[in-house]
């Protein structure tokens, strides 16, 4: 987790603040906001971010500079670094998805296309130049020059199975788009070794649900990014989670195994959070590193082994909780 540092003391100082005011309009502890100004103690990204949103404080102004400085750190924070732990206390007040958040039109879809797409664009151009390889860059603009493909391919996915798309939502709008394909097990072992990239998985590729999934998009829209960056991230992995349970089958057997892949610095910090790991395998066409999800996989590092572990947990549960919630009540009539 990152720290804080004399900065944010510094501009609550100029606004004429006290510490108990910078708590009250973060929604903070006051003890947070003293651990936030010395620097010393570490403090969950999204805390800093509530702390520089009540200020008026840029995020990479606030945190201790040689954590910018590093590669790891200079990756854009979010509620995905703390990925699955963060989710227990947005699902504690969020038990399911608005009726905002189902994509529920051709019309729908296109817009939340398109917004991946701008978005995917935004994340590479927010990154550092030691971060993002030519590669990715290159991906991008192949990508923009087969836009037509791009749309029609989504598109036809959607038609398929429409809970494949879900948008997260962030103060009563759409902030976020996600987008995860339970997929054959052709299609996954394709994916997996190298065989096909992304724009190859189809319509005949998509299962109602599967214990193979192909994590494909969870990008913030870039017309919501005027809201605090704790709400829309806080949104997008909730959303992530939900879909991982809806659309898995068992996600507690061994046979259940996920796939995504890495289009830019934001997306691979993100698989990272989530227990994914590197398969050293490149996909044809695009170049994107292939990560695989398994909490059985023996090779698994154990930080990366730990968290698996616990996302799994996680979305069995939300699994059984959803199910149950959709259940309707017994008939007085039945024994």
């Amino acid at each position: 987790m990152p720290r804080g540092s004399k900065r944010i003391r510094e501009r609550r100082n100029e606004l004429g603040m006290t510490q108990s005011e910078v708590a009250s309009e973060a929604d903070v502890s006051l003890r947070t906001i003293q651990l936030a100004e010395s620097g010393k103690s570490s403090v969950r990204a999204a805390t800093i971010h509530r702390i520089t949103d009540a200020i008026g404080l840029r995020y990479d102004e606030a945190v201790l500079s040689e954590q910018m400085a590093s590669s790891e750190n200079a990756e854009r924070h979010d509620a995905f670094s703390a990925w699955p732990w963060s989710l227990s206390q947005y699902v504690q007040g969020t038990t399911s998805p608005s009726d905002l958040a189902r994509c529920g039109t051709k019309q729908d879809a296109e817009w939340a296309i398109r917004s991946m797409r701008a978005s995917w664009n935004d994340h590479l151009h927010r990154s550092q130049a030691h971060q993002c390889g030519p590669e990715l860059h290159d991906a991008d603009r192949k990508l923009n020059q087969a836009f037509d493909d791009y749309l029609c391919r989504y598109l036809q996915i959607w038609e398929t199975n429409p809970d494949t798309f879900r948008f997260s939502i962030a103060g009563q709008e759409r902030s976020g788009v996600c987008v995860v394909l339970p997929v054959t097990d052709t299609a996954y072992d394709d994916i997996r070794y190298g065989h096909r990239s992304f724009m190859q998985i189809g319509a005949k590729d998509i299962l109602p649900e599967s214990q193979k999934l192909i994590l494909d998009s969870a990008v913030e829209i870039p017309c919501a990014l005027t809201r605090p960056w704790y709400q829309i991230t806080d949104s997008l992995s909730f959303t992530l989670f939900y879909q991982l349970a809806l659309l898995s089958t068992e996600p507690c057997n061994d046979g259940f195994r996920m796939l995504g892949f890495a289009a830019s610095p934001t997306n691979l910090q993100r698989l990272r959070g989530m227990g994914f790991v590197d398969c050293d395998v490149t996909m044809p066409q695009y170049g994107y590193a292939i990560y695989e999800f398994s909490v059985f996989a023996k090779e698994q590092a154990a930080e990366a082994g730990k968290r698996a572990a616990t996302t799994t947990h996680y979305v069995n549960l939300y699994k059984k909780f959803s199910l149950k919630s959709a259940m309707p009540d017994p008939s007085p009539n039945t024994i």
